[in-house]
């Protein structure tokens, strides 16, 4: 058996154990790693169990542990190039981008353990030539995949990895996962000109979208299958970076303010903006075209939250330009939950609470957004509890926000909208410059259920023999896919070895409920996502305090969209 790196103290101390009683049995565990787009064996993959033993695979992708005590443990496997099977430490396969890990495999050690096997999907990647026009050379020029990614059912565009060219302009970006991307160069200006407004203009390359677009409404989208290596090339054009001056109006003396560029559709495009707070004053260096210049400042002895915003757009046409920008105080966005109960059957005591039983996030809707959600709700902690309101604010910068509500109590959420305007349906929109309308939220709580059986394929009750069987044990992952505009940040799940299963607290609507026996990122705001799953599981509409039954078949893995 071959042991690899600190993993080889644990399975020396584990031998042992095992060897000192000889009272408690031990079983080999083997198996074999592929490739699960060649079924080809992979050599060299490192397998962990619950990070206390670990082997490589030899040549034919086979791996075998001795002496392992039975019960149940955490498989995890990696590879460089592939995509990981479970959390595993240790050094990052390869450069670039590195994709998520699949979840870990669960086993059950015991006798008559039957071989295992793991598929590893290969990573792709993208390589491509930049060239510059004239003799200038092409090294140093930075170019970046932005990946297609999902969270709390919607997809975005998040950066997946950065590369820089060679002397010859050649770029490499590796380690990426299936799917779609888009490439851009980043802008490169003349560094004795970056900031200076003194002489002449400096010249530079602006930003591109592949196949050569300034604009990422227009950009082609690379798409990537698993082991695939993709070439896309850029032919970049100089150009003269004008002077942007902008005068600062609002921004106390000594007060901290940051400045970026963004291009029309509101992505910062990596253009330097140096604000100059004696003479406040922003400069920059902009080539022709549509800009937006957007900044914000924190005042002494305020909160992170409390923060002013402004932002102005102009226009580069063959030369300076000189704008105005003023910094005006972000209000606090009022926000109200009214609960609409109907159960008389508990005491008020355990029905009401001065907490208001949501959790509310805001999630930047532009496609580019980058950063965490923002939440924090402040409510008043001495509000009547018997109230069937509650009042309170968020901070939120001006922009346009998905917003994103769950009950934590004994309710559903029935609608949350701003100013008449449905934002189950719409993003929230908050203006810098006008009053905003409060978000408003509705909780009831004669929410339904959806109950049901699920069986595999053979008509078998899906893990009914999971208790007494070795080897690979699969959950069950069970999804109630809302098939109308929710506010809702997760999909309801569960799993259930039994193969029977229960899912409460549901607005009432139609859902599509499936079963499946691997952990699911469904898109199901988009579309085009929810198509992909037209035809499976069942459809059922949920009542208000009732509940809907359902009969499922699993869906394994290769069944999967």
């Amino acid at each position: 058996m071959i042991r690899t790196g600190l993993f080889s103290i644990f399975l020396l101390s584990r031998l042992v154990c095992a060897a000192q009683d000889g009272t408690s049995p031990t079983y080999g565990v083997q198996g074999t790693v592929v490739n699960a787009q060649t079924n080809q064996p992979i050599a060299r993959a490192e397998v962990i169990l619950n990070q206390d033993y670990a082997v490589l695979t030899g040549n034919e992708g086979r791996f075998e542990f001795d002496q392992i005590p039975a019960g149940e443990f955490q498989v995890s496997v990696r590879r460089p190039g592939y995509i990981a099977v479970g959390n595993v430490n240790g050094p990052s396969s390869g450069r670039g981008f590195s994709p998520s890990p699949q979840p870990a495999r669960r086993i059950r050690v015991g006798p008559d353990m039957p071989d295992l096997s793991f598929r590893l999907v290969p990573n792709g990647a993208i390589r491509g030539q930049v060239s510059l026009a004239g003799s200038d050379p092409a090294d140093g020029m930075r170019v970046t995949a932005y990946g297609r990614r999902s969270r709390n059912g919607r997809s975005r565009w998040e950066t997946a990895g950065t590369a820089t060219t060679d002397g010859e302009g050649v770029f490499h970006l590796g380690d990426l996962a299936p799917g779609n991307y888009l490439l851009r160069t980043e802008p490169s200006v003349d560094r004795a000109g970056m900031i200076s407004t003194r002489g002449a203009a400096p010249w530079g390359y602006p930003a591109l979208y592949y196949p050569g677009v300034s604009d990422s409404a227009s950009a082609g989208i690379l798409t990537l299958t698993a082991g695939q290596t993709v070439e896309a090339d850029f032919a970049l054009t100089r150009q003269t970076f004008y002077p942007l001056i902008a005068q600062v109006r609002g921004v106390d003396p000594g007060t901290f303010a940051g400045f970026q560029i963004l291009d029309s559709s509101g992505r910062a495009v990596g253009l330097p903006a140096r604000y100059d707070p004696r003479g406040q004053v922003v400069r920059a260096n902009v080539p022709n075209g549509s800009w937006i210049l957007q900044g914000h400042s924190s005042g002494p002895g305020r909160s992170p939250q409390e923060l002013s915003f402004g932002r102005t757009a102009f226009q580069v046409t063959n030369g300076p330009v000189h704008v105005a920008i003023t910094v005006v105080p972000v209000p606090r966005l009022r926000v109200t939950i009214r609960r609409e109960f109907t159960s008389t059957a508990e005491a008020p005591s355990t029905t009401r609470s001065s907490a208001p039983g949501v959790n509310l996030q805001l999630d930047n809707a532009e496609p580019f957004a980058q950063g965490e959600m923002i939440s924090g709700l402040q409510f008043d902690p001495n509000a009547d509890p018997l109230s069937e309101t509650a009042s309170g604010t968020i901070d939120a910068m001006p922009g346009r926000y998905w917003v994103e509500a769950d009950s934590w109590t004994a309710a559903y959420v029935r609608s949350v909208t701003s100013g008449g305007v449905d934002l189950a349906s719409s993003p929230l929109v908050i203006s810098p410059d006008s009053a905003n309308a409060p978000i408003e939220v509705v909780l009831r709580d004669d929410f339904g259920t959806i109950s049901g059986q699920i069986t595999d394929q053979a008509g078998n009750e899906s893990g009914s023999s999971a208790g007494a069987a070795v080897g690979e044990v699969r959950d069950t992952y069970v999804y109630a896919i809302p098939l109308f505009p929710t506010t809702s940040t997760t999909l309801s799940t569960t799993f259930q070895s039994p193969g029977q299963f229960k899912i409460s607290q549901l607005a009432p609507g139609s859902y599509r409920v499936v079963a499946c026996d691997s952990e699911q990122e469904i898109d199901f705001h988009e579309p085009e996502a929810l198509a992909a799953w037209a035809g499976k599981g069942q459809v059922v509409s949920v009542e208000r305090g009732g509940t809907a039954t359902v009969q499922l078949e699993l869906l394994h893995v290769e069944q999967q969209p």
